[in-house]
């Protein structure tokens, strides 16, 4: 992976031991193809969000900053955040300019943008996992918009630890 250490959140990678999730992974990817993406598939629509390793940006920040708090040593951090990308579930109350926000489409119904994937994986996993309790494009785009408050805020704590531990540059 190119990291001395690497943390996605189901262990395994650089310095941390081997978890579960390494050796399932290594006995799919063996399998033919055909049969290793049905696998895949299976286990991302069985998985609580319908989403694989999805960890929150509050839990990012925290560990981006229990990894460089004290390090005298240069670095490369790489912080991946998800709130912003499906299935938009920031997980505290987004401020009230985000609940009122209006848009043009707001109205439009979400099954009618979405139509032209019908029959296809996408369109499973945003119908059946991650916008079955949506019906317009406008309360899709305000949980988006949320997720994007939700991300810029835990970047803004970052940037604070970083300068709190003296490697802000």
């Amino acid at each position: 992976r190119g990291f001395d250490a690497y943390d996605n959140g189901e262990g395994g990678g650089g310095d941390s031991p081997p978890g579960p999730m390494d050796a399932a992974r290594r006995v799919v990817d063996a399998l033919p193809d055909a049969i290793a993406e049905r696998i895949r598939l299976a286990y991302r629509s069985m998985s609580g969000t319908g989403t694989v390793s999805y960890v929150d940006a509050k839990t990012v920040t925290d560990r981006a900053i229990e990894h460089v708090d004290g390090t005298d040593v240069p670095f490369f951090l790489f912080a991946h955040y998800w709130d912003a990308h499906l299935p938009y579930t920031p997980p505290e109350r987004h401020p009230d300019w985000i609940s009122e926000r209006t848009y043009d489409d707001g109205d439009r119904d979400l099954a009618d943008l979405i139509e032209p994937i019908e029959g296809s994986e996408w369109h499973h996993l945003l119908t059946e996992r991650f916008l079955e309790e949506l019906t317009t494009v406008g309360e899709l785009k305000r949980r988006y918009d949320a997720g994007v408050w939700y991300v810029d805020r835990h970047l803004g704590r970052l940037v604070e630890g970083l300068r709190a531990a003296g490697v802000y540059d």
